[in-house]
């Protein structure tokens, strides 16, 4: 497993983790982006000239477009450093198109970490615990680490007349955990939604996974998914 360290983008102004202890980031006219070095174009995320009170205005939605990326869990770690540690200020627009760049390539580093393993296409199988629980795990990918959580819960169904088969009736006591992995993993929260007519359970988990190497707790959401069989074999 990787350690990671924080690393500034954006001229500086922004805080991000996803580069590796081996990389040296730099804050000339490289920028780097998901691990990637690459020349910022010369047009973009000029560096101007503010009065105190435009730096505040620009500070403030700075924050905004950072807090709306953290809103979504998607296992990055964004800060803002205190406005007094700025240097070099640029546009909101180009502060913001710089996030979406990095949100971007981060999601797309994802896609491929977790297609290249065949994630996510488990069955869900008998709990090992002996409750009567079914479980389901499920791969996440947080800056070069995956990482497998277990996810489980008391599935009920019921035959329904109309359609002829069995269906979800209720759902209880759905947890989550670390497997296979270094680190920690706390569910903070999860919602359950019936689909399908009944055939189907989405849950949106959501959770705080630590590595516990220095770069601090790191949200992370998802969503898994639970199905019945007109038998009402869960899977």
């Amino acid at each position: 497993m990787k350690r990671y360290v924080y690393t500034g983008i954006l001229l500086g102004t922004l805080a991000l983790t996803g580069c590796s202890v081996e990389e040296e980031a730099t804050f000339s006219n490289v920028e780097e982006v998901g691990g990637i070095k690459h020349e910022k174009d010369k047009e973009q995320n000029k560096v101007i000239e503010l009065t105190q009170e435009q730096k505040v205005a620009y500070y403030k939605q700075y924050k905004e477009i950072v807090d709306q990326v953290m809103q979504k869990k998607l296992g990055i770690s964004m800060s803002v450093p205190p406005m007094n540690e700025f240097k070099d200020w640029v546009e909101p627009k180009e502060y913001k198109k710089t996030v979406q760049e990095y949100v971007d390539s981060f999601l797309k580093s994802e896609r491929e970490a977790l297609k290249a393993v065949g994630s996510n296409k488990k069955d869900a199988v008998l709990s090992e615990d002996g409750s009567g629980a079914m479980a389901k795990s499920v791969d996440l990918y947080i800056s070069d680490i995956i990482f497998t959580v277990e996810v489980s819960g008391h599935f009920e169904t019921q035959y329904d007349e109309a359609y002829g088969r069995q269906m979800f009736s209720k759902l209880s006591n759905l947890s989550s955990k670390l497997i296979d992995s270094h680190g920690t993993w706390k569910q903070t929260s999860y919602k359950a939604k019936l689909t399908d007519g009944g055939r189907k359970y989405l849950i949106h988990v959501e959770g705080v996974y630590d590595t516990s190497t220095g770069t601090g707790p790191i949200e992370k959401a998802f969503t898994v998914e639970f199905k019945c069989n007109k038998n009402g074999r869960i899977y």
